[in-house]
């Protein structure tokens, strides 16, 4: 996992590309992770980085919950 917390926003976006470049080019699915802001995820949403997950979206659940449907 890499973290980009600090990085210059210009570095971020690069890795990034060339992430989803490996990813269709090997026919991945990429998820972004670390979502907590919808200007953050209207940004990505707008480079085509459509898999997101985060605080923003939701916040995390035991699985029992989940199981029970709670």
């Amino acid at each position: 996992m890499l973290a980009f917390d600090g990085k210059p926003a210009a570095q971020v976006d690069v890795l990034l590309k060339k992430w989803q470049q490996f990813a269709e080019k090997y026919h991945l699915q990429l998820i972004v992770e670390g979502i907590e802001s919808s200007a953050l995820a209207s940004t990505l949403e707008d480079s085509k980085f459509d898999l997101q997950q985060g605080f923003y979206w939701a916040r995390p659940k035991m699985f029992d919950c989940l199981y029970k449907g709670r």
